[in-house]
């Protein structure tokens, strides 16, 4: 199993997947009730006082993306240029 820490980041640039519709709703009364839409952010965060950047998609239901958001960025110890996972902090 791979050893993980986590970093706090931020995004920096949020792009929205209009193509890419996620129905929550089993009936609908227009085409977009109920739905929402996943997002690839791109995460700054910083490793033993070295900056990363990297592009993730995330898909957090209902809950708004915005650029400045602060994040939590699970990444590989052995390699912290790979992101795991990305949990918006609260």
């Amino acid at each position: 199993m791979k050893e993980t820490n986590n970093a706090d980041g931020k995004i920096i640039k949020v792009n929205k997947l209009w193509w890419l519709k996620i129905n929550k709703k089993i009936f609908r009364t227009t085409p977009v009730d109920g739905a929402t839409y996943p997002y690839i952010v791109r995460i700054e965060y910083n490793v033993n006082d070295k900056k990363y950047e990297k592009s993730k998609f995330i898909y957090w239901g209902n809950e708004g993306v915005n650029v400045g958001d602060i994040v939590v960025v699970a990444y590989e110890q052995s390699n912290p240029s790979n992101v795991l996972k990305v949990i918006k902090k609260k």
